[in-house]
C-alpha cells in the first residue's frame, strides 16, 4: 500500500517529538498530529515550514503535498453521480477525436457537464424529428420538454443514441459538436439539427450582444438607474411598490426594444 503524506512525515520525523518539530515549524502539536494521522494537507507555507523544520528539500515536500491533494481531488470527482450515468457511459463510449480530454475535463466533478447537455439536446432533436416527424424548431421544444426527465433520457434516448451514433467530436475553439452515423436517413437529420442549432445559437448571441449594449446605454440614464436599485431590494417592497416597480419594467422593455429597433 501507497505511503500516505501523513506516513510520510512520521518516519522522517522518526524519534523526535511531535511538540519539538511541531515548534520548530510554528505551527501546534495538535495540528501536526492531524497531518500525520487525519490527512490533513497544510498550505503551502506550512509545507515549506515543515520541510526546514524536518530538513528536507521543500520541493520533495511540496510534491508530496500536492499529489495526495489532487488524489483527494479525483475521488472526490469520482464520487459525484452524474444525473444521466447511462446516457454518459453511452457519450463516452462513442467519443472521438484528438480533443476528447475536453469533453472527459467538461465533466469532471458535474452531475451534467455543458458538453453532455448540448449532446443530450441534439440527439433529442434527432429523436422527435425521426420518432414525431417534427422540424427542427418543435423538436428542439419537444427535447428541452423532455431531456429534464431521467427515464427519457436514460431508456428511450440512450438506446436510439447506441444504436445510431458511430462517433462524436467536440471543436475545443467553438464548443461546435460534430455526430457521425452510418444510417443516411439519420444522418440527414443530424445535419439539419445541426444548422438549426448553429444558425440558432449565433442568433441568440446576436441578440444577447444587442441587449447587452443597450442595457448600457440606459445606464446613463438617470430615470433608469433609480428603477434599477429599487429592483434590487424588490423583495422588501409592499404590494403597491411592487405594482409600479413592474410598471416601470414594462416601460424599460418597451425603451430597450425601441433601442435595438429604432424603426
Amino acid at each position: 500500500m501507497k505511503e500516505t503524506f501523513g506516513e510520510f512525515l512520521l518516519r522522517v520525523r522518526g524519534r523526535r517529538t511531535r511538540k519539538e518539530v511541531a515548534e520548530q515549524a510554528a505551527i501546534s502539536a495538535e495540528y501536526l498530529r492531524q497531518i500525520e494521522h487525519q490527512g490533513k494537507i497544510p498550505k503551502e507555507d506550512k509545507l515549506i515550514a515543515l520541510a526546514k523544520a524536518l530538513g528536507l528539500d521543500s520541493k520533495e515536500i511540496l510534491t508530496r503535498a500536492l499529489r495526495e491533494r489532487n488524489q483527494e481531488a479525483a475521488r472526490t470527482i469520482l464520487s459525484i453521480e452524474p444525473r444521466f450515468p447511462q446516457m454518459r457511459k453511452v457519450l463516452l463510449s462513442k467519443l472521438a477525436g484528438p480533443e476528447t480530454g475536453v469533453v472527459v475535463e467538461d465533466l469532471q466533478g458535474l452531475a451534467l457537464g455543458p458538453h453532455e447537455r448540448s449532446a443530450i439536446l441534439f440527439w433529442g432533436c434527432v429523436f422527435f424529428m425521426d420518432k414525431e416527424s417534427l422540424d427542427e424548431k418543435e423538436a428542439r421544444l419537444r427535447a428541452k420538454e423532455e431531456i429534464g426527465a431521467r427515464e427519457f433520457v436514460e431508456e428511450r434516448l440512450a438506446g436510439y443514441v447506441v444504436r445510431y451514433l458511430v462517433s462524436w467530436q467536440v471543436d475545443p475553439e467553438t464548443g461546435i459538436q460534430s455526430h457521425f452515423t452510418e444510417e443516411p436517413r439519420i444522418n440527414k437529420l443530424l445535419r439539419l439539427v445541426g444548422e438549426y442549432l448553429g444558425h440558432l445559437s449565433g442568433a441568440e448571441k446576436h441578440q444577447r450582444d444587442d441587449a447587452a449594449e443597450a442595457f448600457s446605454e440606459l445606464l446613463n440614464e438617470p430615470e433608469f438607474v433609480s428603477l434599477y436599485r429599487n429592483l434590487k431590494k424588490y423583495a422588501s417592497l409592499n404590494d403597491r411598490d411592487k405594482l409600479d416597480i413592474r410598471a416601470w419594467w414594462k416601460l424599460v422593455n418597451r425603451m430597450v426594444e425601441e433601442k435595438l429597433d429604432p424603426s
